[in-house]
Parts: structure tokens; C-alpha cells; sequence
């Protein structure tokens, strides 16, 4: 008796566990990128600046960049600039401290497709100023002084996110669940950037559309966001501007109509974030396009430029 009991107790749990995991789950563990919001991470070499130094003395100061998100930054899409102190008294010119033209590419973290593992990129040193020389004071001081050395980087970078939409013969029809469910939360992964895009939901729209919805949010705070290609501008017009292209793919493009896009067309165009994030909807033509029931990605890209800093106070000293 207590033998049957248990194998009636392991049938039931085996159909609970099958009722909550299987069939029509469309948010799921689907990871396409390795995710994250960090762009370029950066901080000082070691002693480069030092803590303290005194009037007379030479130094230098070097840089270790590394991509930690998953979109390449070629040579020419970054550059660097050195302030918190006047060029002309730490023996240099305000253009030596602006790496404008850096040799190196940052590379991308990748995703290993086999085995789901990271591939990690490799950092890359920059000396400042641009022509080699060391810096040294060489201006008054009145005692022991802090100048404050702050090392800006801008950047164009690009977030990545694939989200899975539902396509179904009767779009209307919810009673029908076996391949997908038109409305509700989809399933979208993002690409490691300080931009973010997530909270991918389906409606429908209708006997031959849909409408959908994704949000934009600065997920990283720790830098500012701008109009790509605007070198990091700081103004109204280049501010929290982000360029966005949602992609279907060309047999469905046609029928892709995305709202509040600006300066752009129906499925690409520019966003102006509010308290660091924004909301888009498209709305999308099926008819023709929906004979059977199936899933259809949508790829929706983020284009930006973004600036990020570090700092450290170097204590001047009059003398040993």
C-alpha cells in the first residue's frame, strides 16, 4: 500500500512540475549576448600620476582602457582629454592633453557560441601628454598644493537586442496557445552596453497586426549620453539623444511603423531619453504575412556617443 501511495505521490509531482515549467513559457532563459552595462572601463597605471609630487619633478601619466561591453570601438570612434589644471603650468600645451587620434582598437567581449563562455577583450595603454613628454610643474605656489587630474573619455558605442515576437494565422484568437500567445511580456536579451534595452511586450492589433513595445533606459548612470557622432556635445540639442532602428527583416519591414521616432523614418529615427529612459511602440502590418503560427525575431539597435571619467588629486609639494 505505501508503495503505490509513493508512486501516485511521484506521478503528481512529475505533472506539477511539467504544468509549471513546460509548453507556453515565452520568457525562458534566452541568451544570445553576455550581457552587462559597461561600455569602457578605465582607470590610472599605477603611480601614473603618483599621489604627490614635488615642484620640479618629472612625471607621466598613463592610461589602461579595456572594452568590457560587447560593440568594437575602432581607433577613430574615441578620444581622450586630461584637465583639472592649467596646461602651461605643469610645463605642457592644452592640445598635448587631448588624445584625439589613439592607434589602438578596443575589441569587444564575445560570447563563444559552443560553449556560452566569455572571450574576453584585451586592455590598451595611453600615455598623456600626446607627445611623450613628462609633465613637471613649474608654476607659483604657496605651499603644499592638490590639483586635481580627471581623464574624460567619449566614446560611439551601439547596444544590440534581439526579442522573440508571436505571429500567429488568428492573431485574435488566445484560446490557441501551442506555438506562442500574442499578448503579454516577450523574451529579449540585450548586448553589454550602458545603454539598455528591455521590457519587450506584445499586443495585438487587431485581425492583421500587432503592436509592440521596448524601453531604452540608461542602465548605467555613471557617464552621459549623447547624439552619436556629436564627440560627447554637451547641449540641449546632442543631450540623452539616442538613435534607434528596430529591423524585421525586409519581408516584414514594409509593414513597420514605429511611433516617436525623429529625423528618421518609420522604423529608424532619434529618441530623447526622460530621466534616463523612453518608451517606443510599433505598430505592425501582417496582412498577407501571417498563414501559420511562429515566432519572429526583432533585432533593435541603440546608436550613441557616451563619456565617462576618472579622477585623482596629486598633491604638489614645495619641497622635500
Amino acid at each position: 500500500m505505501i508503495k503505490k501511495l509513493l508512486i501516485v505521490l511521484a506521478i503528481i509531482s512529475m505533472l506539477i512540475v511539467t504544468g509549471c515549467t513546460g509548453g507556453n513559457t515565452q520568457q525562458g532563459n534566452w541568451n544570445t549576448f553576455i550581457g552587462g552595462t559597461e561600455g569602457l572601463y578605465m582607470e590610472f597605471e599605477i603611480d601614473s600620476p603618483p599621489n604627490e609630487i614635488t615642484v620640479g619633478d618629472p612625471f607621466y601619466v598613463m592610461v589602461r582602457l579595456e572594452n568590457k561591453g560587447e560593440h568594437p570601438v575602432p581607433a577613430g570612434e574615441y578620444q581622450l582629454r586630461l584637465k583639472g589644471f592649467s596646461a602651461e603650468s605643469f610645463g605642457t600645451s592644452s592640445d598635448a592633453l587631448i588624445i584625439s587620434n589613439p592607434s589602438e582598437d578596443l575589441e569587444a567581449n564575445r560570447l563563444d557560441p559552443d560553449e556560452g563562455s566569455t572571450i574576453e577583450s584585451y586592455p590598451i595603454y595611453i600615455d598623456i601628454p600626446a607627445d611623450q613628454s613628462p609633465l613637471m610643474y613649474e608654476g607659483g605656489i604657496a605651499g603644499n598644493t592638490d590639483f586635481p587630474f580627471m581623464v574624460e573619455v567619449c566614446y560611439t558605442y551601439m547596444t544590440t537586442a534581439n526579442g522573440k515576437l508571436c505571429v500567429k494565422e488568428k492573431l485574435t484568437d488566445s484560446t490557441d496557445t501551442d506555438v506562442c500567445t500574442v499578448s503579454g511580456e516577450k523574451a529579449i536579451s540585450s548586448s553589454a552596453a550602458p545603454v539598455q534595452i528591455s521590457g519587450l511586450k506584445e499586443y495585438t492589433g487587431g485581425t492583421d497586426a500587432v503592436r509592440f513595445s521596448f524601453n531604452v533606459i540608461a542602465a548605467n548612470t555613471g557617464g552621459s549620453i549623447s547624439e552619436p557622432g556629436s564627440v560627447c556635445e554637451s547641449g540641449r540639442t546632442s543631450e540623452d539623444r539616442i538613435l534607434i532602428t528596430v529591423d524585421l527583416g525586409d519581408t516584414f519591414n514594409g509593414g513597420l511603423e514605429c511611433r516617436g521616432l525623429t529625423e528618421g523614418d518609420a522604423r529608424s529615427g532619434y529618441i530623447r531619453l526622460s530621466s534616463g529612459s523612453r518608451q517606443v511602440t510599433c505598430t505592425l502590418d501582417l496582412a498577407g504575412l501571417h498563414d501559420s503560427d511562429f515566432i519572429k525575431i526583432v533585432q533593435i539597435t541603440a546608436e550613441y556617443d557616451y563619456e565617462q571619467s576618472i579622477r585623482k588629486d596629486v598633491l604638489v609639494k614645495q619641497f622635500e
